[in-house]
This record gives structure tokens, sequence and C-alpha cells, in this order.
């Protein structure tokens, strides 16, 4: 066996990790493949920024609906406020709502002022749509938890029906409230819809990291695989290049002397 087979087999395991010598005999290490649990530590350290991140915008985006939100009832309550003070301006005891030539009129105005609104009403307290916004709802019973409001709240009622509310205040012309101006509006979207969506990105975020990760690995796995191929395939040289070299030469030297002594003590030429 040679030197330089000798040599291999003892430095078989640091060959591996070694690319091949170049020109002037010179080798570099091959990085060393990052260890599982770096990898699991570091993908946990990206999920936990992420979800950080998307919980901040999300916290963010519901404080800024809920300020919207009461910019807009405070809207509406001005204009229903301004619209019972004009409609009140109106009124004279004993005098039927029903006989108002003006509140039809004011109440289209006060629509077409605020169009995030559905409807303006002017109820009596027996359940009839006396005038409206909404012309089709005129003489159209009300509903029945608009009636129950006005006994256990004559002096100012809301109703939630689905994705309405309904807001009444009493309309008194000094002998009494025979009616309500009712205003309706849409609402938001149930807070608990905003969690349900919140849960949903984010799984759909961990599982966008997750396969992200499993792909960069699957691809670093693929490099390393052919890069053994390719040290596989190349051809057999040592790890010591030139060092290898010159010890081989300077043993065929030792032997040469060696015989040439051999042959002096014989007395041979």
């Amino acid at each position: 066996m040679t030197v330089q087979r000798q040599i291999m087999q003892i430095h078989l395991p640091e060959y591996k990790q070694l690319k091949q010598p170049d020109a002037h005999g010179m080798v570099a290490l091959a990085p060393p493949p990052p260890s599982p649990l770096a990898m699991s530590g570091r993908m946990a350290v990206a999920l936990a920024l992420f979800f950080s991140v998307y919980a901040l915008g999300w916290l963010g985006e519901g404080l800024r609906e809920r300020q919207l939100a009461l910019l807009r009832e405070q809207r509406f309550d001005a204009v229903l406020g301004q619209l019972r003070v004009r409609l009140q301006a109106q009124l004279s005891p004993g005098r039927p709502l029903v006989a108002n030539p003006q509140a039809q009129a004011l109440l289209e105005e006060g629509a077409a002022r605020v169009p995030e609104l559905l409807a303006l009403e002017v109820v009596s307290t027996r359940g009839l749509s006396l005038f409206s916004s909404d012309r089709g709802l005129r003489g159209q019973t009300i509903p029945p938890a608009w009636l129950d409001a006005m006994t256990r709240a004559p002096g100012g009622w809301q109703v939630t029906r689905q994705d309405e509310r309904s807001a009444g205040v009493p309309l008194d012309c000094g002998g009494g409230a025979p009616g309500f101006l009712v205003l309706t509006y849409r609402v938001g979207g149930d807070p608990g819809d905003n969690a349900y969506g919140l849960a949903v990105g984010m799984a759909a975020a961990a599982l966008a990291l997750l396969q992200s990760g499993w792909r960069a690995r699957r691809r670093r796995a693929a490099q390393r695989d052919e890069l053994a191929r390719l040290d596989l395939a190349a051809p057999t040289v040592s790890v010591f290049g030139a060092a290898a070299r010159e010890l081989v030469v300077a043993r065929l030297a030792l032997a040469e002397l060696d015989q040439q002594g051999r042959r002096l003590g014989d007395g041979g030429p």
C-alpha cells in the first residue's frame, strides 16, 4: 500500500468534509450543515415575530374601527337631535302628527345629508310609521321590538336587529309624546368575526412559513447530495497533495542509497 493511500485512509473522515485541492495544493473546509435544533429555533423566532406584527396590526385595525364607529354614532346623534328640534317646532297640542305638512320633506332632507342612514321615520305610539324617508315604509307596522322599547324607555331607546340599529327619541309638543322620531343605520360586523379572521390569518401564515422552511431544507439537502455525488465521482487524490509526493520521493531516494551502500559493502561496482 502506498504512502498516499495510507494517508487518505487515515484522514478519510476529514477528506469527506474537504473540497478537492486546487492548483497550489490548498484545500478549504466545507461549511458544516445546520443542525435541526438550530433550524427549529430560527423557525420559532420567525413565527413569533410574524405573529407579533400580525397581532399588533389587528389590534390597531380594531381600535381604528371602534373610533370610526364612535364618530359615526356621534354624527347620527347630532342629526337626530337637530331634526327633532325642527319637527317639534311645528307641533302644537292636540294636533296629530300625521297632519304635519313639513315632516316628510324634513325626513327626506335629513336622509339625503347622511347617506349612511337607512331610514328616518316618524312613528306613532300605536305602532304605525306615519312618515319615512323611505316612502315604501309609510303606513307600515313598526317592528314589535320598537313598541317594547317605547314602553320600557319612553325617554329614548335603541334596538339592534341583526346588522341594523334603530334609535328613537320622543316628539313632545307639550301634551305628551304622540310619537317618536326613529333613525335606522347599519352597524359593523361582530367583533367575533375579527377574532375569527385573526385566527384564520395566523394559521395560514404559520402554514406558509412552515412550508417555506420545509422547501428550504429540501433545497439544502439536494445541494448536499449533489456535492457528495461530485466528490465521489472526482479522481482520488491526497488531501495533502505536495507533502505526500515529497514523502514518496524521499522514500525512493533512501531506498536507492540503501542499495548503493549494500553494493559497496559487497565489493561490487
